[in-house]
Parts: C-alpha cells; sequence; structure tokens
C-alpha cells in the first residue's frame, strides 16, 4: 500500500491541476519496488474528470457500483480455481474504465467481505441506510460487521459456499478471512468530482 502512494507522486498533472492517476502504471510500479516476500491481491481505483471510473484488479478483491440502491455491475472474481485466486506477480490483471454519474455508491471490498455476502445483501444494508439516514462511513461499518459475523452461521448458503459447490466440494457457512471495505461516494461541484472514501478494516490475526 504504501508503495503505491508512492507511485501517485510522479503521475502527471490532470487539467484542473490534481493529480492524473493511472492505476496499471501504479501498481506495476507499487509491485516491482515491493520487497517484502509472499503475493498479494490488489483493486486500485481512480475518478477522473467527468466522472469516468477506472479501476484494476487482481484477485478476489473488487468492487461493486449501485445506482437507485441497486447493484448495477460487479467485478468479476479472477481465479485458477476454488479458493484459488489470481495474485501479483504470476497472473492477468483486469482493467475497467466506467462512466460514473453522481450519486453512484461504490462499495470496494476484500474477500473477506465478497466471500460472505451477496451483491443482494448489500444492496439491501444500503436501502435500510437511505430509509434511516445513515451517513456513508456508518454503512461501511454495517458491511464490514455483517461480514464479520456471517462466516460465524454454520447455515449460511454465503457466496463462498456457492462456489464450493459448484467447485464440486461440500461447505455451508462463510469464510473466515480479512476483512476491509472501502465506501466511496462523489458529488459534482463547478465541474470537478469530490471523492470521499470511508474505510473499515477488521482482521482475525
Amino acid at each position: 500500500m504504501r508503495n503505491a502512494m508512492t507511485a501517485i507522486s510522479p503521475q502527471q498533472k490532470s487539467i484542473n491541476g490534481g493529480v492524473e492517476v493511472e492505476p496499471r502504471k501504479v501498481l506495476g510500479n507499487a509491485f516491482l519496488h515491493t520487497q517484502a516476500k509472499g503475493s498479494s491481491m490488489a483493486c486500485i481505483m481512480t475518478l477522473k474528470e467527468f466522472g469516468y471510473l477506472h479501476a484494476i484488479n487482481v484477485g478476489d478483491s473488487g468492487f461493486m457500483i449501485f445506482k437507485n440502491k441497486q447493484c448495477v455491475y460487479e467485478s468479476p472474481i479472477q481465479k485458477h480455481s476454488f479458493n484459488h485466486p489470481y495474485q501479483l506477480g504470476n497472473s492477468k490483471y483486469i482493467a475497467w474504465a466506467l462512466s460514473l454519474p453522481a450519486g453512484d455508491i461504490i462499495v470496494l471490498g476484500t474477500d473477506g467481505l465478497l466471500d460472505n455476502m451477496y451483491s443482494e445483501q448489500i444492496g439491501d444494508v444500503i436501502k435500510k441506510g437511505a430509509l434511516e439516514g445513515v451517513n456513508p462511513e456508518q454503512l461501511a461499518w454495517d458491511f464490514a460487521e455483517l461480514a464479520l459475523y456471517n462466516p460465524m452461521d454454520k447455515y449460511l448458503y454465503s457466496p463462498f459456499a456457492k462456489a464450493a459447490q459448484l467447485a464440486g466440494k461440500k461447505h455451508m457457512g462463510g469464510k473466515i478471512d480479512d476483512i476491509m471495505v472501502l465506501l466511496p461516494t462523489f458529488y459534482h461541484e463547478f465541474s470537478l468530482a469530490v471523492l470521499f472514501c470511508f474505510l473499515f478494516y477488521f482482521s482475525y490475526m
């Protein structure tokens, strides 16, 4: 993560004076400057001018886009086989460029979220939050909290259980894993996109 932040600094300035971030370059530079042993999944996203979302993803982290509280896009999980996701260094990536109107909600999460909650469940939380006037910070907390407790239900037919079934394996319940939730939303002000991010992280370590 530190190397990814460092890689943003040399990026060229955009027309409005901000930083024009290229997710693919950021990910590549961060990977090349990482000396720690092991590997990792990654999802990097930036909001460019005129409401265009650019993203790159490797592995089973990912994002969803909600419009009017309905999921209209969900990034595909990249994996070699069941519970064997792509990782940096030996796998391909997927890159996106999507139009993102003001008011849309993006939910980014690690597999600790995506293995334990369906997009419909996340949409239900968003709907409930809208009725109760819940702010994005609380929504991010609600997502993370549900993903934390769902794996404790051994009868839950979670996304992970569904993937196991499709792979011919027997598993009920969720998957205990680290959980990171990032909930950005934005609005237009004087033609500039303003981005708010709310981050929650749970670790089982």
